[in-house]
């Protein structure tokens, strides 16, 4: 008798979660694509484009911009709290361009990975200022939420320039560049 109980709350929390879910891609898809660039905040992009080239192409010296730099090039928690909001954005548009094929579903697919390893990130940044712990890690999570941001917007600023590049000038105008990455 406890089994079927528990059995029937693990099948209503999944179902309950399932239909959730869905519900929030639906009003992804549904999405006016105006006011999902209209979202996307400023961010230094230099900064980050500079600290994620340290973790998505590692040299000898691995660490060639010392945390505290890091933390300033990417505007501080403030900042590293925009890329997790733009991630959001990002990936709503991607969930927005779909509708135009496949290729926009499985960047869609990346992009929720990237973004969900970005939120992470910021996580234990935010763990870190709040509590002062993971201090010896917080320089990594640094790099990989700035890396991740920086895949997730090359995914997306690729993905509409093969699918769909009329819309491409005013994505990389809300995304803070003036031309393709």
């Amino acid at each position: 008798m406890l089994f079927l109980s528990v059995a029937v709350v693990c099948i209503a929390v999944l179902g309950t979660h399932q239909v959730y879910f869905l519900g929030v891609v639906q009003r992804r898809r549904s999405a006016d694509f105006e006011g999902m660039l209209a979202s996307v905040e400023a961010v230094n992009l230099e900064g980050i484009r500079s600290v994620a080239d340290l973790f998505l192409s590692p040299t000898k010296n691995q660490l060639g911009i010392e945390p505290p730099v890091m933390w300033e090039m990417l505007g501080g928690l403030e900042g590293v709290t925009r890329m997790r909001t733009n991630a959001k954005a990002m990936l709503d548009l991607c969930i927005y361009a779909e509708r135009w094929g496949q290729e926009g579903e499985l960047v869609a697919h990346l992009v929720r990975t990237d973004a969900l390893y970005l939120s992470k990130a910021v996580r234990r940044i935010e763990w870190y200022v709040w509590f002062g712990v993971g201090r010896k890690r917080s320089h990594f999570a640094l790099l990989e939420a700035a890396g991740y941001y920086d895949l997730i917007q090359r995914r997306l600023l690729g993905l509409y320039e093969s699918i769909h590049v009329g819309r491409l000038p005013a994505l990389q105008e809300s995304l803070g560049f003036t031309s393709a990455a």
